[in-house]
């Protein structure tokens, strides 16, 4: 197997990530934060993962991305079952995991030109 470095400036990855700030490709962002593969999305987030609403995660489906990633802050936690199912039936899957383990899966999906979205909570 041979493998080779890809230093591709288009394909965003998440360098480093503290309690505010995160540190997408040279650029340091404020969280929340919203980014695919390929760009830094204008999303109006609310402020931490608990304040969610239904319309903000059916809002993710019109990027079209196959792989929905959120970092829910230094916390694992988890979607209400009924909003969960109301996802499901919608064939939208969303991997909630701690922010910075959404960080470490965002770049290494992205690195591999997977259609991949993350959303980015501090807490």
């Amino acid at each position: 197997m041979k493998l080779e470095l890809d230093n591709n400036p288009n394909i965003l990855s998440v360098n480093s990530i503290d309690n505010q700030t995160v540190r997408v490709n040279q650029s340091e962002e404020k969280l929340p934060i919203a980014v695919n593969a390929v760009r830094i999305l204008d999303l109006d987030l609310p402020a931490s993962f608990n304040l969610m609403q239904e319309q903000h995660w059916f809002a993710l489906v019109e990027f079209n991305d196959f792989v929905i990633l959120c970092g829910t802050g230094t916390t694992h936690k988890f979607l209400p079952i009924e909003l969960e199912d109301k996802l499901s039936r919608k064939g939208i899957v969303i991997d909630l995991m701690t922010t910075q383990a959404a960080c470490r899966t965002f770049t290494l999906l992205s690195s591999d030109k997977r259609d991949v979205l993350a959303i980015l909570f501090s807490e």
